[in-house]
């Protein structure tokens, strides 16, 4: 199955990909369609949308913002978020940002879009200690990007000021670094999901030029970039797998990102390749990974009583 996934996209264009998947919005007119559930969704700035899991005026709030490369929309995102709320019986809800995908739209275009999604949900009253970000691969490097914004406001962005830390940040297997150069990628080439035939590419279209910076690879920010972290978020998990090619650079991120918040929480899964919780969704897994079992219990932990 790994096989396919480093195959199978390599094979394709960009549109040719995109022609043969469904795009954010139309995976989520397929979830509620599914579901019997009324569509709730946002229109905003730079012409983005953002669609509701649960009722928009629960308290507490997860922004999720989905991978795949920028090339791909969300799907499994919906219905994990759907299964948590209803097994967990959690009061909260999830928003899924449908940001502008490569090529239609380039970086800072993505910053711009979470950044508006976030200035909205502050916009109605809810309170940034009641909101997660979460992203997974591709979507927790934008939600990087997003809080580099928070701390050093980006010229091209809508600014956001924060009156609290938000409650939490989580990242799965976030894409820290462009370049492919660490160890890991050839240690993992073969146990992996992703290949660098279509990282490479895809990233350079994602940049369309940009010089690399602390916004769009976190990896090169300093330590001390994240020193006011702790007045951004209260709490934060970082999750790898061992057999990811990611691997070396989120250990090498995050350890920075330790540096300035302590309480951060970041694991490394043995066995587990790159993005497993949603890959094994995608895959229709039988077995739940521990990196997925991890992800739920900290949410749910989060959501229900915060600190």
């Amino acid at each position: 199955m790994h096989t396919a996934y480093r195959v199978i996209p390599s094979s394709f264009s960009i549109q040719q990909s995109q022609y043969f998947t469904l795009s954010t919005d139309e995976a989520y007119l397929a979830f509620t369609t599914a579901h019997q559930i009324k569509p709730c969704s946002i229109d905003l700035p730079y012409r983005a949308k953002a669609h509701w899991i649960g009722p928009e005026t629960s308290k507490r709030v997860v922004i999720f913002l989905h991978g795949g490369c920028y090339v791909y929309g969300a799907n499994v995102q919906f219905e994990f978020f759907h299964t948590l709320f209803t097994t967990s019986k959690v009061s909260a809800a999830a928003v899924i940002l449908s940001y502008t995908l490569i090529p239609e739209a380039r970086y800072p275009t993505q910053l711009q879009q979470v950044a508006s999604l976030l200035k909205y949900l502050l916009s109605t009253g809810k309170a940034p200690s009641d909101i997660i970000i979460g992203g997974d691969s591709a979507g927790g490097h934008l939600a990087l990007s997003l809080i580099s914004h928070i701390l050093h406001p980006h010229p091209s962005a809508p600014p956001v000021k924060l009156s609290t830390p938000l409650l939490g940040l989580a990242l799965i297997s976030p894409w820290v670094e462009f370049g492919t150069s660490a160890p890991s990628y050839t240690r993992n080439k073969y146990k992996d999901v992703v290949t660098t035939d279509y990282l490479e590419p895809w990233s350079e279209v994602f940049l369309n030029s940009a010089p690399r910076d602390e916004y769009n690879t976190p990896l090169c920010a300093s330590t001390e970039w994240w020193t006011k972290l702790r007045d951004v978020t209260q709490a934060a998990l970082i999750t790898s797998g061992a057999e990811e090619c990611f691997a070396d650079d989120i250990e090498a991120f995050a350890e920075k990102f330790k540096s300035a918040l302590p309480t951060a929480e970041v694991l490394t899964f043995q066995g587990e390749a790159h993005d497993q919780p949603f890959v094994d969704l995608q895959t229709h897994a039988k077995k739940e990974s521990e990196s997925m079992q991890v992800l739920k219990s900290w949410l749910v932990a989060k959501l229900e009583g915060g600190m």
